[in-house]
């Protein structure tokens, strides 16, 4: 199948300008309306003159980012955060939600550090919590302020977004290069790991034991904006759309130093990363059909 969302793998742009903002996009929901209720998301609609439901008429301004690793989180971070300052100001806030200090649980972590600093949301103003955390891990703690608040993902081609991921690990970007590398040294001990191999389906399933069909219903069907990073630009203006805002993505962030090994990487692993990430295909593949981006 061929995208019509553009290359895989395609550079984005982003702001480099710091803020404090909270992550963790959490779903619209109407009064009365079950958390995971049945059905797609009835407030996607279409924009920017194509057949792709992007996000809702208008979305809530408290926002929840469960952030994929390597799925262009950084660059939402940054040019929300850019274009609030510039075009909105007024009080907004940006939380990025980090497992505590010496903890050895790192989800139990992320859980345990969302449900501290998710009141905050509710201050005035737009406010935007992102993190790490996986979907099961923070479904409980949303589901009673779900009217309240907008849940947001994005997602990236598998193996684009697999290869990255290791090798901004094993890049001097990463603050746990060394532990990493010691781990995995070479991209072939770290593809021989399952858990590895399948963030999309780990991040997003409603539980461990969801098959990929349940994850991609249930991520449909509780996610109020999922985006696609191959499809950047246009999902972040779709985003600002539903915000009521102006935007204009600028600068990248956080862009892998070793774009040359990546590609490297991808003509020798190519044909087994097909493979070992199937199931991850399915899921994504599964989202462009849900928004129209597949040919």
């Amino acid at each position: 199948m061929r995208y019509r969302v553009g290359q895989a793998g395609a550079e984005l742009r982003t702001s480099h300008h710091e803020v404090n903002i909270l992550f963790a996009l959490v779903p619209i929901v109407r009064k009365n309306v079950p958390f995971d209720c049945a059905g797609s998301p009835a407030i996607w609609f279409v924009s920017l003159g194509s057949n792709d439901p992007i996000v809702a008429a208008q979305l809530k301004n408290k926002i929840v980012n469960i952030h994929i690793p390597k799925t262009a989180g950084s660059s939402l971070r940054s040019n929300l955060c850019d274009d609030v300052r510039q075009l909105r100001g007024g009080n907004f806030g940006i939380i990025g939600i980090l497992p505590p200090a010496g903890c050895d649980d790192y989800f139990g972590g992320l859980r345990a550090s969302f449900a501290e600093h998710f009141p905050l949301i509710f201050k005035e103003g737009l406010q935007f919590v992102s993190g790490h955390y996986r979907y099961r891990d923070i479904a409980d703690l949303l589901a009673p302020h779900r009217a309240e608040v907008t849940l947001v993902t994005f997602v990236r081609d598998p193996i684009w977004r697999t290869l990255s991921d290791y090798f901004y690990c094993v890049s001097d970007a990463h603050a746990a290069r060394d532990a990493f590398v010691a781990e995995y040294p070479t991209f072939d001990d770290y593809m021989d790991v399952p858990g590895q191999m399948n963030k999309l389906q780990d991040y997003l399933c409603p539980d461990e034991s969801a098959s990929v069909n349940e994850t991609l219903q249930s991520a449909i069907r509780n996610f109020d904006f999922i985006g696609v990073t191959e499809n950047f630009e246009n999902d972040f203006k779709g985003l600002m759309d539903g915000l009521e805002l102006e935007s204009a993505p600028r600068n990248r962030k956080n862009v892998n130093p070793n774009r040359s090994p990546i590609l490297e990487a991808h003509a020798k692993y190519q044909d087994q990363l097909l493979s070992v990430l199937a199931d991850e295909y399915v899921l994504y593949n599964g989202i462009l059909e849900h928004r129209n981006l597949l040919s």
